[in-house]
């Protein structure tokens, strides 16, 4: 049984295994008076049945908490959890910033901007760039499409971009 589930500041996945046990661990945990007063959904099958009512327990209870809060623990439990991050999450994350993954470049626009340098190109030795703003390289792909300086001068000088 999984799920995300709305919390403090955002939601938070859980993902509970079939086990007796690890029920036992999770109910331990949330202290459902509601759910530990059914012993019989320590079986999976009673679990399934009930799925619904369950995961709305499990959704009231989580809603007091900080996702963060909730991966800490939850993992500190033997629980598998993980916080749902949105793009701004992530744009802030510190460990992609302090694995590299995320570094500091001087936009043109908008100044110092943390910058994802990407996987796959860090993994083969490429350099990851900004992409080009508004008009960059209009110069040069007149040049390369055969306008001569003159020429390229006045469609610049047109506001051709």
């Amino acid at each position: 049984m999984s799920g995300a589930f709305p919390c403090a500041d955002g939601y938070w996945m859980v993902s509970l295994s079939s086990s007796a046990e690890n029920w036992n661990r999770f109910m331990n945990w949330m202290q459902d008076p509601v759910l530990a007063a059914q012993p019989e959904l320590a079986d999976e099958a009673e679990r399934n049945v009930k799925r619904d009512y369950i995961l709305d327990r499990i959704g009231v209870w989580a809603g007091q908490f900080k996702k963060d809060d909730l991966v800490v623990e939850s993992q500190s439990r033997h629980i598998p959890s993980a916080p749902v991050t949105t793009p701004f999450d992530l744009a802030r994350d510190p460990q992609l910033i302090d694995r590299g993954f995320l570094q500091t470049v001087n936009h043109p626009e908008f100044g110092e901007v943390l910058f994802p340098v990407g996987a796959i190109a860090s993994l083969r030795g490429s350099k990851v760039t900004l992409a080009p703003t508004l008009g960059q390289h209009t110069a040069e792909v007149l040049e390369e499409l055969g306008y001569d300086e003159s020429d390229r001068r006045a469609l610049l000088e047109s506001g051709v971009v």
